[in-house]
């Protein structure tokens, strides 16, 4: 492989992992938020019980 093939690789790899990583922490966030959500929910449950 040529050196500029071998840029190119990495230059690729690198945009597909950062992109991979910013995927990753978006679902983090939306789960976190779907949980929030739900405890919010149960909460209110409580309350409206009470």
């Amino acid at each position: 492989m040529s050196r500029p093939e071998t840029a190119l690789y990495a230059y690729q790899h690198g945009w597909q992992a950062a992109i991979d990583l910013c995927i990753a922490i978006e679902q983090t966030i939306n789960e976190y938020a779907k949980r929030e959500r739900k405890a919010i929910e149960y909460v209110a449950t409580l309350k409206e019980e009470s």
